[in-house]
């Protein structure tokens, strides 16, 4: 019966998305539909899950209201008929980055994604000099996964491979703006699969794909209409390169659940699921791994967790950075686990909020995340801004990962949004000078 009126919520949610954001992908659209998805799949308890608390049903309910109530006041205020403009404009803040035929943007691309892939490569030379072979670091994939989960040093090269990130941001872009998948996009994404199959993770790989489809769509929908669904070559261009790149980073997924060796047979299961026992895309550990989140976060509540320093979830880069100077104790990546029955960690996101803010953490943070979202979405499809569209993206990236991840204390927020300040002013800068030049030379 939950299901029911789970699936009732989803639909109509869907349709207040549309009313909104004028658009099929959205932010409430994705919120809705990963957490519906989650709760659905828990509920169909083809695992014996633990009950859920009645405090955690208050929370999960409360916060996916805190969020919806972000979005329409936002809108609302607008007004929901506001003219969004789902076309190019003129702007300094978007057309910019195509200057010169696009010349200068395909060198950044470029660039970033041949520094993420050297630092996947070199991640993996690492592993050959300690291992001294490539079916020996398989063999020991969960002695690395554990040690990466435990904070240890894995002597990469610190942060380097954040230009795969950065590359398929821009990339997503670029493709929208041309309508095409470009092989630069392709040397980006593979440097993500590089570096996550070194750590034995999939969670990155599911950011990278998530990264990619969010900048295209959200993107391509403030192309010209005017050249929307006319060009069906390159619509069809379009739908078989994204279906090579979701296929490549599925497969890469795969790959990791499978190198990990993660246990399939666990007791209880449901016949329906023990069929798929071993499977590399469909398994009771994969439905574990999708549905297991709000059973931790439940017993994360009643048992009280507290935090060690103030705030250690939010701010986790932060006191990472002051260990590196020995300013402070590191901490640790990973949370404490339960067996729910089976042992796992991740509690979603609001298991992060809720031990570092308490109640208020899960309604203010959902809230403000709605709002913020939908004000970024407003603003770019008014004045076509870079900043706005940067902010959009990544707060659909903490929407997105709320089932698995706080993605505010991820690096890939935290410092990625340094760098990607760097880029777009640099950019700016150059535009500058060549636009001026021109016109002297006029």
């Amino acid at each position: 019966m939950s299901n029911f009126f789970i699936l009732i919520v989803i639909i109509i949610a869907i349709g207040i998305s549309k009313y909104f954001f004028q658009r099929w992908f959205n932010p409430l659209l994705i919120y809705s539909i990963v957490w519906g998805s989650m709760l659905s799949a828990y509920e169909l308890k083809l695992m014996p899950f633990i009950n859920l608390s009645f405090d955690t049903w208050i929370i999960i309910i409360g916060s996916y209201l805190a969020f919806f109530l972000g979005v329409a006041i936002c809108f609302t205020t607008k007004g929901v008929n506001f003219n969004i403009n789902y076309r190019t404009i003129n702007s300094k803040k978007s057309d910019f980055i195509f200057f010169n035929n696009n010349k200068f943007f395909n060198r950044i691309i470029w660039s970033l994604a041949l520094i993420g892939l050297f630092a996947a490569i070199h991640h993996w030379w690492v592993l050959l000099e300690e291992y001294g072979s490539f079916t020996k670091i398989i063999f020991h994939a969960a002695r690395i996964y554990r040690q990466r989960a435990d904070g240890l040093d894995d002597n990469s090269i610190p942060y380097l491979w954040l230009g795969s990130y950065l590359a398929v941001f821009y990339a997503g872009i670029s493709n929208a703006k041309k309508g095409k998948i470009e092989f630069v996009t392709i040397i980006a994404i593979l440097g993500i699969i590089l570096k996550e199959m070194a750590r034995f993770v999939r969670s990155g790989i599911l950011v990278g794909m998530l990264l990619y489809i969010t900048s295209y769509i959200y993107f391509r929908y403030s192309v010209a209409a005017d050249s929307l669904g006319k060009n069906k070559k390159s619509n069809r261009k379009i739908i078989i390169g994204a279906f090579i790149v979701i296929s490549i980073l599925v497969a890469a997924a795969g790959f990791v659940k499978v190198s990990r060796n993660a246990p399939d047979n666990f007791s209880g299961t449901s016949s329906s699921l023990t069929q798929f026992d071993g499977g590399a895309f469909i398994s009771p550990s994969i439905y574990l791994y999708l549905s297991s989140h709000v059973a931790v976060l439940s017993r994360s509540i009643t048992m009280e967790e507290k935090n060690t320093y103030w705030a250690q979830n939010t701010f986790r880069e932060l006191y990472t950075i002051l260990g590196i100077f020995g300013l402070h104790e590191k901490i640790g990546y990973d949370m404490p686990g339960y067996y729910i029955p089976y042992w796992t960690n991740s509690g979603s996101y609001l298991r992060d909020l809720y031990r570092d803010f308490g109640p208020l953490g899960i309604i203010w943070f959902p809230f403000f995340v709605g709002l913020f979202a939908s004000f970024f979405w407003i603003k770019f499809y008014e004045s076509n801004d870079i900043y706005y569209f940067l902010g959009l993206v990544n707060l659909t990236i903490v929407i997105g990962m709320s089932f698995f991840s706080y993605m505010i204390k991820s690096v890939l927020l935290s410092i990625n949004l340094f760098f990607h300040i760097i880029i777009i002013e640099f950019s700016y800068l150059l535009y500058r000078k060549f636009t001026n030049r021109n016109q002297d030379d006029l």
